[in-house]
């Protein structure tokens, strides 16, 4: 048998069966060989010349009578030349990806560390390059804030409410994006299937293209909790901003007064933004706040009873990014209270977080919308603490709107503010 080899195209060596010589890597490549073999005890054996460091093309052919030639079963195949021994390339081949896995490891711990980041004082300018621009650093976010309305399925006729008055709409809509204000209204779904509201729902969200929806959420009120962890996660996974606001549909906002007061803090960081309370823990079922877990926050010391700890009211609040991106990543372990309110607060507990007590986010009386006569004064949000929100805010959302809020320097006393004067704690 007579065996010729082709590289590139050029007949580079022929030999016959038997005629034993020193077996290129290649060639034994062909035959499924490993390297280092010095002939084949059956079969044939060739050399091929030094070759030029680089990638060949190899074709071997075989012939019984020199006249008729097949070609090999693994021919032609494509290998690499290389100055460096066979096994020694091998090993090398070992190492390199030894040394990339390493490489991997290390990178998703430093990326683990510049998470963490803003929980610990942490020396700069150290780590691999490129680690410090990949730490959470306040002000450097894409966006100003996101603003996510808490809805209902069944709640349109207060987002249309509020779409005629401080809810950003059409072009509006994306003139406040501009300007790194994102205004969405974030619903859950239905438990039941094929519920005309839900559907009523995906049809408007189409119309307008402001609404979020959160199909792994019921929106029940029990389920509240764990739809303000799905809202962060959510809002976050979506757009990048250095605050994350929640608020409810039943409170009116000033968007060019928040846009203003965010501004002027977006260097700060880990904020936790609203209306400070330390309302008392409800230990009667009968109660619409009744905390059926109250034993985890002590034992009452007198008629007074136990209180919470001190957190913002659910109606408006808002928290920076590290803080936001604290409850996304951790969502599975965070225990979860029956008053979405109180789940928030208690997640701050453990954290160095700067708790932002600041009551133009709760204005709620005539009295206070009278004050407005600086920008700094400019109420933020409207609500009453009463009813956890604007009471009445079918009828009175848009007028309390339009006489605090659209011009908050021309602020007048109107009937509705009487029916329910209130202060806040």
């Amino acid at each position: 048998m007579q065996v010729a080899a082709y590289v590139n195209g050029i007949l580079a060596a022929q030999g016959g069966a038997g005629q034993a010589a020193p077996v290129h890597a290649a060639v034994l490549g062909l035959c499924g060989l490993s390297p280092g073999t010095k002939h084949f005890s059956n079969g044939f054996s060739i050399a091929l010349p030094r070759l030029p460091t680089g990638v060949h093309e190899l074709r071997v052919l075989a012939s019984l009578d020199n006249s008729t030639w097949q070609e090999a079963n693994a021919s032609p195949m494509l290998f690499e030349e290389s100055t460096a021994h066979p096994d020694a390339k091998a090993a090398l081949a070992r190492k390199d990806a030894i040394i990339l896995q390493r490489n991997a490891q290390l990178a998703a711990l430093w990326a683990e560390r510049a998470e963490m980041g803003p929980w610990q004082d942490r020396p700069r300018g150290k780590g691999p390059e490129g680690v410090a621009s990949a730490v959470e650093k306040p002000g450097n976010a894409t966006n100003l804030v996101v603003i996510a309305v808490n809805t209902g399925l069944g709640s349109r006729d207060r987002r249309d409410i509020l779409r005629r008055t401080w809810f950003p709409k059409g072009t509006e809509l994306a003139a406040w994006e501009a300007r790194g204000v994102v205004v969405r209204f974030v619903v859950g779904t239905s438990v039941q299937a094929n519920d005309p509201l839900a559907e009523a729902m995906r049809t408007e969200a189409r119309e307008f293209g402001d609404v979020v929806e959160m199909p792994e959420v019921i929106d029940t009120y029990g389920d509240l909790s764990l739809k303000t962890q799905h809202l962060f996660t959510t809002m976050l996974s979506l757009w990048d901003a250095d605050f994350y606001f929640k608020v409810d549909d039943d409170v009116a906002l000033n968007l060019e007064a928040l846009s203003d007061y965010l501004t002027a803090r977006r260097m700060k960081k880990n904020l936790y933004l609203g209306c400070m309370k330390s309302g008392q823990v409800l230990t009667d079922s009968k109660w619409k706040w009744y905390e059926p877990e109250h034993w985890r926050f002590g034992d009452a010391l007198g008629p007074q009873g136990i209180n919470y700890m001190r957190h913002a009211t659910g109606q408006a609040y808002g928290l920076s990014r590290p803080v936001a991106q604290y409850i996304a990543r951790n969502a599975h372990i965070l225990h979860r209270y029956a008053n979405e309110d109180v789940s928030v607060g208690a997640w701050m507990l453990g954290l160095e977080v700067e708790l932002v007590h600041d009551l133009l986010l709760c204005c709620s009386s005539a009295a206070q919308c009278r004050e407005q006569t600086t920008p700094e004064k400019r109420c933020l949000v409207f609500s009453e603490v009463t009813c956890a929100g604007i009471c009445q805010a079918e009828t009175r959302l848009e007028p309390i709107w339009k006489s605090c809020l659209e011009k908050p320097y021309e602020a007048v006393t109107l009937a509705t503010f009487d029916q329910t004067e209130t202060s806040t704690a």
